[in-house]
């Protein structure tokens, strides 16, 4: 059951991810620049962090089988109409009825497969469905790079409708799960729960830093990668990012959510400052890719993990602002990217993304060290303290 989860974030995720190595050929094909074109990928982010919560609402009595069919198959036909579009208007739109579908599969599966887990298995359950995600870099991006080669980039779309359709299909094996369901204020309480908020700003930086760089990976890597070269560098980079997350189940199951947070997002901050100098030789550029995948999908499941630890009794709903969370980070990253990329130039795009990867690594240390100022201050430990002496 949840490698038929993993399939539907698989199709979601490549099409997510494979526009970094497409945005040339779209921006040639559809006559725009590929800053512009990179902003497809702005769209899908926004359309996906606004429809997450109010089709999380629209949905919150359907059972759960039901809701993750009719997501694959609205996202399916999201990428049927950005595959077949001649204008960059229809490709949009396509791609904003694509980004709903995700909206409702992805919260959904996570929800699913964390309520079917034991606690002690949770943390690999949730890296297995994201898991598809990361195999989506793995073989979705550099085989949808091969694809455009040899067709173009709307065969690649094509494929990942045709993912969506059997996807939608494999929804038959799921048990018919229902939730907990919660009403609009409820959903929008959870939000005023204590660290949640400081949770997902965190996720959103951390998107928003590797966005920046991730969206516009083909321009950063011109000087020593394209075509057939870039397809490779990308699935040394998913390769790496399958390892990474993998480990990180296991490693936040043993060692708690929190640590293995802080790992990825101190990693990230340094070795997303290294990519001016990187950029320019294919071995460091290579090497960068393989540990930026490896540290970097260490981050997602136990971040999950924390927001499931804070509210655990509003799981779905935690899960379901979480995913508009990547989502706004992500609109963020490609946002902020395209204007680096305008106005300062692709060097420049690894430093302004190590930049928001520090800021949200500094919400997950400062909190815990002010807690334990506090509690070191507090007439119970100045007690504690008199009396050990």
């Amino acid at each position: 059951m949840l490698a038929v989860l993993a399939l539907g974030t698989f199709a979601v995720g490549t099409d997510g991810f494979v526009l970094a190595g497409l945005l040339p050929a779209i921006a040639a094909d559809l006559d725009v620049p590929v800053a512009v074109a990179g902003q497809l990928v702005t769209l899908f982010a926004v359309t996906y962090a606004i429809s997450a919560p109010v089709v999380a609402v629209v949905t919150a009595r359907w059972n759960r089988r039901a809701v993750l069919l009719g997501a694959q198959l609205v996202f399916a036909a999201g990428m049927l109409a950005q595959a077949m579009g001649e204008s960059m208007t229809v490709v949009a739109v396509g791609r904003a009825v694509a980004a709903v579908g995700a909206s409702a599969y992805a919260p959904t599966a996570s929800s699913v497969a964390s309520a079917l887990a034991p606690p002690e298995r949770r943390g690999r359950a949730l890296a297995t469905v994201l898991g598809g995600l990361t195999l989506a870099t793995v073989l979705g991006v550099p085989l949808g790079v091969l694809l455009s080669g040899w067709g173009s980039w709307r065969t690649t779309l094509l494929v990942v409708t045709a993912l969506g359709v059997v996807a939608a299909l494999g929804t038959v094996v799921v048990p018919p799960v229902r939730l907990p369901v919660a009403d609009p204020r409820s959903r929008l309480t959870v939000l005023r729960r204590p660290g949640v908020l400081t949770t997902l700003l965190t996720t959103m930086m951390t998107m928003a830093g590797a966005f920046t760089v991730y969206t516009y990976l083909s321009e950063l890597l011109s000087p020593v990668a394209a075509g057939g070269t870039l397809g490779v560098l990308l699935f040394v980079y998913g390769a790496a990012g399958v390892a990474g997350n993998t480990a990180a189940g296991r490693l936040t199951d043993r060692h708690g959510a929190r640590a293995v947070v802080v790992v990825a997002l101190a990693s990230l901050s340094v070795l997303l400052l290294a990519w001016p100098a990187a950029r320019l030789h294919l071995v460091a550029a290579t090497a960068l890719l393989l540990l930026w995948g490896a540290l970097g999908w260490m981050f997602s499941a136990p971040q999950m993990h924390r927001l499931i630890e804070t509210v655990p009794d509003a799981a779905p709903v935690a899960l379901g602002w979480s995913s508009s969370a990547t989502y706004a980070g992500t609109a963020l990253g490609s946002l902020l990217g395209g204007v680096v990329l305008d106005v300062a130039g692709a060097a420049w795009l690894g430093p302004v993304g190590a930049a928001a990867c520090a800021l949200a690594l500094g919400l997950v240390v400062l909190p815990r060290r002010r807690a334990a100022r506090a509690a070191q201050s507090s007439p119970a430990a100045s007690l504690a303290s008199a009396s050990r002496t």
